[in-house]
């Protein structure tokens, strides 16, 4: 499967992009034939440009240390890794296949050195180990079998009550 990701800009590199820069951004784009509109992502994140085929991506979250983006792809059951240069500018490093059907939705605990993807046609919650120097997955070999998960999220039970 052929995948292109194009990405534009970091926000947090370029802090006086204004709102007419991003419109003007993204008729750059649309002229360039850019199917996918500019979606601005948590931490600041601007993303723009176009998966090819159906591919459908719906989750992005930095990395804490803010230098990695990974993206979620959940009809070709991937999570993508983008490296956060000097300038702000993303490239891609690699895609890691989430062990399951239509990650949903992931998330990293709160140490940062897991990532816990839910798989929601696949059943199941898959772990896997971040690499904190190449930001690079590692499938932990650990599956739990949670019927249709769409979300997880960690709690501080000691904050709680």
């Amino acid at each position: 499967m052929n995948i292109e990701y194009q990405t534009v800009a970091f926000k947090a590199g370029f802090p006086d992009l204004s709102d007419a820069d991003l419109d003007a951004l993204a008729a750059d784009m649309a002229a360039n034939g850019l199917q996918h509109p500019i979606e601005i992502l948590p931490g600041g994140v601007i993303l723009a440009g176009h998966h090819r085929g159906r591919e459908e991506g719906r989750q992005e979250e930095p990395a804490a240390d803010g230098r990695f983006v990974y993206a979620g792809n959940r009809l070709h059951d991937s999570i993508g890794l983008f490296a956060v240069g000097a300038d702000g500018t993303l490239a891609h490093v690699d895609d890691e296949w989430t062990r399951g059907n239509y990650p949903r939705s992931f998330n990293f605990d709160p140490t940062g050195r897991f990532l816990y993807c839910c798989n929601q046609r696949g059943d199941n919650v898959v772990a896997f180990r971040v690499d904190s120097k190449t930001g690079r997955l590692s499938f932990t070999g650990h599956y739990t079998p949670v019927g249709n998960p769409s979300c997880i999220v960690f709690l501080d039970l000691a904050m709680v009550g």
